[in-house]
């Protein structure tokens, strides 16, 4: 069993009642679509050169992403990210899309992560800007 990290992007008091947390999604190869399609996909290449997909109006919650989308190359929707290792950036990608589900929510679920990447995401998320 993995132990996992909480961040979140709330204040909670000692008094107030802790979050209901969401059952984990089984994301075994099994249990995954097949095709994921994306109605604006940005392409973003990790370290090993792999690719992860993600809608841009996603990737813009990233100040470091929009900014690179909408810079000189305007228009080009991939995006080279040769320091972030893929299995950090599938779960930045994931918390992009968490933090655009949960964007008028005013005390969002906190997002979990595995407690031995922690420190890799929170560098990733600091370079990012998210």
């Amino acid at each position: 069993m993995s132990s996992f990290t909480q961040f979140s992007n709330n204040s909670s008091s000692a008094n107030e009642p802790e979050a209901t947390h969401p059952e984990r999604v089984d994301d075994s190869p099994a249990s995954l679509p097949e095709e994921r399609t994306f109605e604006d996909p940005v392409t973003l290449i990790s370290a090993e050169g792999e690719e992860v997909v993600v809608e841009r109006e996603h990737a813009m919650i990233s100040g470091t992403l929009r900014n690179m989308l909408l810079g000189p190359r305007d228009g080009d929707s991939t995006v080279h990210l040769p320091c972030i290792p893929r299995h950090i950036l599938e779960i930045v990608c994931q918390y992009l899309e968490y933090n655009h589900a949960n964007r008028e929510v005013k005390e969002p679920v906190d997002f979990d992560v595995p407690s031995e990447h922690a420190k890799d995401i929170m560098l990733a998320a600091h370079f990012l800007d998210c």
